[in-house]
């Protein structure tokens, strides 16, 4: 068990997923955390803990919102450290301890308040899939604009890389997220349809993809690429000392040579938009499988909750009946120890007979 304290800034709204060991429901919330080196870590709440987390408050607060996890789990999963709640976790929420100072002085800027990321995609099933248009990459590339203009088309493929010669964002309109031009006289960012703007960073990425010798590039935009990266663009560019379009943040680089299976349309340039992107089948049973899991709801319905003397607000504490156990292994440390003094007298009753 390890306890994580750091700055919270952004969080995947609670959903269920289905667990696979068991088939059922269950509720699960993501939280991303950074250090004062600006490194992150990603929390998953399950069952009560992600039902009783108090979100809409912690969206309220102003930044930084700092915070204690105790009794995570943690596990390495595709070459990163994930943790995840146990019955042990309790969450505190602006503690009063000396760190805290470093930490508000690091993430005091607007750019650090909690941002909401897009739920995940729910993958299509096995019969809706039936009723769906699949493709392979070689077939992407010959899709008629005329034919499949509005039209989606669905194909599992491999990313390759992400081509940056025209970069992977952009500066949008804060209204609509269309991009900016500059006003040639004055320097100004303007939208064609909102006027002056302030920019906001935007995610457009060309993605390459391949299936056995063939290779296709689509266009990855607005929350489809936040999903995949698990980030927002703003974030994205705050966390780079020198944000430029064409280097690429490992967040991105990351996704490469992972298996995904995309939701893809034609627009009215001919070219191939990623409407949703989905783990493949295979990737997505791997993941599910190796999402560390908690107890059961109805287990955690019956716990104790933990009595934790700190100025900060716990927002969800939950703990086993730790008396029990420790009965037990009270009783079994007793058990254990009369029989060993039985052995032990039984040795010597047979020693001393045959000395006799």
């Amino acid at each position: 068990m390890q306890d994580v304290y750091g700055c919270i800034k952004s969080l995947i709204p609670e959903h269920q997923v289905t667990v696979r060991h068991t088939g059922k429901l269950e509720s699960k919330c993501e939280i991303f955390v950074e250090n004062l080196r600006r490194e992150d870590i990603r929390i998953t709440f399950w069952g009560d803990i992600a039902r009783k987390f108090d979100m809409e408050r912690v969206k309220q607060l102003s930044p930084p919102v700092l915070a204690v996890f105790t009794g995570l789990r943690l596990t390495k999963f595709q070459e990163r450290v994930t943790a995840a709640t146990t019955c042990h976790t309790c969450i505190i929420i602006n503690p009063d301890i000396p760190i805290a100072n470093e930490y508000k002085a690091e993430f005091s800027k607007a750019g650090d308040k909690v941002k909401v990321l897009p739920l995940p995609f729910k993958r299509p099933t096995v019969e809706e899939m039936k009723d769906k248009t699949t493709k392979s990459v070689f077939e992407l590339n010959t899709l008629d604009p005329n034919i499949y203009m509005n039209k989606t088309v669905y194909c599992t493929a491999s990313i390759l890389r992400f081509p940056v010669h025209n970069g992977w964002w952009y500066r949008g309109c804060s209204k609509c997220f269309k991009q900016l031009k500059q006003r040639e006289n004055s320097g100004e960012l303007i939208c064609p349809k909102h006027d002056v703007q302030i920019a906001v960073p935007c995610c457009k990425v060309y993605v390459t993809i391949r299936d056995d010798n063939n290779q296709a590039t689509l266009i990855l935009m607005g929350r489809q690429a936040e999903q995949l990266f698990g980030i927002n663009c703003q974030d994205l560019v705050n966390k780079r000392l020198y944000p430029t379009e064409q280097t690429l943040p490992e967040e991105i680089k990351k996704t490469t040579d992972e298996t995904y299976l995309f939701e893809i349309t034609v627009n009215e340039y001919s070219e191939l938009m990623v409407r949703n992107i989905f783990p493949s089948k295979q990737s997505f049973a791997s993941m599910v499988e190796q999402t560390p899991t908690t107890v059961p709801p109805e287990r955690l319905s019956t716990e104790r909750k933990r009595n934790i003397e700190a100025s900060g607000k716990a927002l969800c504490i939950v703990e086993p009946e730790k008396k029990a156990k420790n009965e037990k292994e009270t009783k079994r440390g007793a058990m254990i120890s009369a029989s060993s003094v039985s052995s032990s007298a039984s040795k010597e009753q047979l020693q001393k007979e045959k000395a006799d």
